[in-house]
């Protein structure tokens, strides 16, 4: 048989004929054959969960989940994104992401979906806000021997402590010990000590 390979064809409504010549010059032309070439379509995305404007506390274990298909052929592959960091991609269904020990801020998820023919489309994005862990602050364990007063209290992480002191619980010039940045660690005080009274405290920032 003759065959023909036609490379690259744009979408379209085509009309295709085949014409024979024998030795003599002598032609013949075949019956028309009507095909139409359609344009690949892109894949549809969209993430279904988390939801938009969603909150998590930190540290936030977040799981994305995406669904996807394509009209004309398969998805091969479901990437995801947080702003322009790529998290992960999967090539097969369920298109489930965890995204794990998430600090506070502010983020924005997409998913890309690629096609057998390599069509890309993403999906809108998910906007969502992982907040601060509420803070138990307590001064515990005070203790004033060998000439030292000491206390201690317990730390969590995204959180800045300032330890202060005064002559007078009133004051308004409360003076800095220390800054401490908080690691979930318990951190220990201890200071000399005269006769002179004080009070101590530690504001969370």
């Amino acid at each position: 048989p003759y065959t023909f390979s036609w490379s690259n064809a744009i979408a379209g409504i085509y009309t295709l004929t085949a014409q024979a010549v024998d030795d003599d010059g002598s032609t013949n032309l075949s019956a028309a054959a009507v095909v139409t070439i359609v344009s690949n379509q892109p894949p549809v995305v969209s993430i279904v969960s988390p939801t938009n404007g969603q909150t998590f506390v930190s540290p936030a274990s977040i799981t994305i989940e995406s669904v996807a298909s394509d009209s004309d052929g398969e998805v091969m592959l479901v990437e995801f994104f947080e702003s322009t960091n790529k998290l992960g991609g999967l090539t097969n269904t369920p298109y489930l992401l965890a995204w794990t020990n998430v600090p506070s801020g502010h983020y924005a998820f997409t998913s890309v979906a690629t096609d057998n023919r390599g069509a890309r489309s993403t999906s809108l994005p998910v906007e969502i806000t992982v907040n601060r862990a509420s803070l138990a602050l307590a001064l515990v364990n005070p203790t004033a021997t060998d000439g030292m007063f000491s206390f201690s209290f317990s730390t969590q992480p995204e959180w800045t402590f300032h330890v202060e002191f005064s002559d007078t619980l009133d004051s308004t010039n409360w003076m800095l010990v220390t800054n401490i940045v908080g690691d979930g660690s318990e951190i220990f005080i201890r200071e000399f000590y005269t006769n002179q009274q004080k009070f101590y405290r530690v504001r969370a920032q």
